[in-house]
């Protein structure tokens, strides 16, 4: 099975959302072929309510079409703590970040650590 893999950094703010949204879509419609998405978010230094919004419908979607979604961050970082906030901490599960290392399949471009991946996984704000 392939792993649909997505890594973002930087913060994602309320203009972020929309763009967040579309690439979102894209890699669920992806993943319908091989059942999985891998989001991690271990670089993501400030998330705000919309792309919080986006990331639990993203979720949802990927369960109602029984897909695997699985999304790696800090145990103690700003996705949990804004789970924590605005009291969404069950309807999104993190895996802790140390494992995203591990995923089947995975592409260095695609570790949000990688030198290859920064500066194209922020997703851009439209104007």
């Amino acid at each position: 099975m392939t792993m649909q893999s997505l890594g973002l950094s930087g913060q994602l703010r309320q203009a972020d959302a929309a763009a967040l949204a579309e690439q979102l879509r894209g890699l669920l419609d992806a993943a319908d072929d091989s059942g999985a998405v891998d989001l991690g978010l271990s670089d993501v230094t400030a998330l705000e309510f919309g792309p919080l919004q986006v990331l639990v419908c993203a979720a949802a979607e990927a369960r109602k079409r029984g897909l695997n979604f699985r999304v790696t961050a800090p145990a103690d970082g700003p996705i949990r703590n804004a789970l924590t906030v605005h009291a969404l901490h069950d309807a999104l599960t993190i895996s802790p970040a140390d494992t995203a290392q591990d995923a089947p399949d995975a592409d260095p471009a695609d570790d949000p650590k990688s030198a290859a991946s920064r500066g194209r996984r922020r997703p851009a704000a439209k104007s």
